[in-house]
């Protein structure tokens, strides 16, 4: 299901330096993977991450990592061979990483209200960020 327009104002892969993230979120939702989701922002590991078709991941990461941008606790990628972008991955902190997930779980709320408690639990795991 295609929740970019009302969710993101739109999906532009060659130029929206988000797009990775927006894609991944997308196919969570249309597959209602909200539990996956969930197990990814709250984890206990020191590293967790959710992925799918078309060659999509999600991380996240509570503390620093070589490699990763400063402040950053959630990496997208999407490999560029199978799904061409402009910006095939993209960091970001637990505030900007928020506020995606909140914007695509609003949409989702008005098509599946019978999905609340499953909103329920995510909003609750969203607030512990």
């Amino acid at each position: 299901m295609d929740y970019f327009k009302e969710a993101f104002g739109g999906f532009h892969p060659l130029f929206d330096q988000d797009a990775a993230l927006k894609l991944a979120l997308d196919v969570i939702f249309a597959d209602h993977r909200l539990d996956d989701l969930i197990s990814v922002i709250s984890f206990e590991e020191r590293v967790a991450g959710i992925g799918g078709e078309p060659g999509w991941i999600i991380e996240h990461r509570e503390e620093f990592d070589e490699g990763w941008p400063q402040g950053s606790t959630f990496r997208s990628f999407v490999e560029p061979e199978v799904y061409p972008m402009e910006n095939p991955e993209f960091y970001c902190d637990d505030k900007t990483f928020r506020r995606y997930v909140e914007a695509i779980a609003n949409v989702y709320e008005v098509r599946h209200p019978e999905r609340k408690q499953d909103l329920d639990r995510l909003k609750a795991a969203l607030s512990g960020l």
